[in-house]
């Protein structure tokens, strides 16, 4: 099973989605110890504005 994690949040600390996303991949990662899990973080690497390029 894969999980992909996409975080908005500009927030580090003090961001409630950060808090309970980190507490649902514990748990999911406790059920699935063979699933594989990735995170983009786009709140703090946002990806480039598009251009007409």
């Amino acid at each position: 099973m894969k999980l992909l994690e996409v975080q908005s949040s500009v927030r580090l600390e003090q961001s409630i989605s950060r808090t309970l996303s980190h507490e649902f991949i514990q748990t999911w990662q406790n059920f699935h110890a063979d699933g594989r899990y990735k995170q983009r973080d786009v709140g703090m690497n946002p990806p480039a504005h598009p251009t007409e390029l």
